[in-house]
């Protein structure tokens, strides 16, 4: 996964504890695996350049998720348990938003995330969280947002 990217739009990332404590490879789940991108909260759409001016994103590997949450960045162990997302751990930075549209994609996804179990639906390059009583819906990219 290339994490380079990240650093690169000037986002700093920290690392998280692995969410597979055995350190058994073969444990590992790669079912989320990839560059997940969050096209709609609540079901309103999330456009760049219409109501936000950073698409929020996460990249997954091997359970392990980083990326930008709107205005901030944020790492996550997640664990899939059949229709469930555990967060085994999350963490994000503490700045404030400039714009309102970013703040609400930002407040929505830590909402989510801070909830620990998520319920989930992948189904043909979507993923569907549910929880803290918002939808978020991320959709499978090649590559992160500009």
């Amino acid at each position: 996964m290339p994490h380079g990217r990240l650093s690169l739009v000037g986002l700093a990332l920290f690392a998280v504890g692995s969410a597979c404590s055995s350190g058994d490879a073969a444990a590992v789940d790669r079912t989320l695996d990839g560059t997940w991108v969050v096209t709609e909260i609540d079901g309103q759409p999330i456009v760049s350049g219409e109501n936000t001016e950073v698409v929020p994103f996460l990249e997954i590997d091997a359970g392990e998720a980083v990326g930008s949450f709107g205005c901030n960045s944020g790492a996550a162990s997640l664990v899939v348990d059949g229709d469930v997302l555990d967060v085994v751990e999350a963490g994000s930075e503490d700045e404030a938003c400039a714009s309102v549209t970013v703040s609400f994609a930002e407040n929505a996804i830590s909402e989510v995330l801070a909830t620990r179990r998520i319920g989930l639906t992948l189904e043909d390059g979507r993923m569907v969280w549910v929880a803290a009583g918002r939808q978020i819906i991320l959709t499978e990219a090649a590559e992160p947002p500009p």
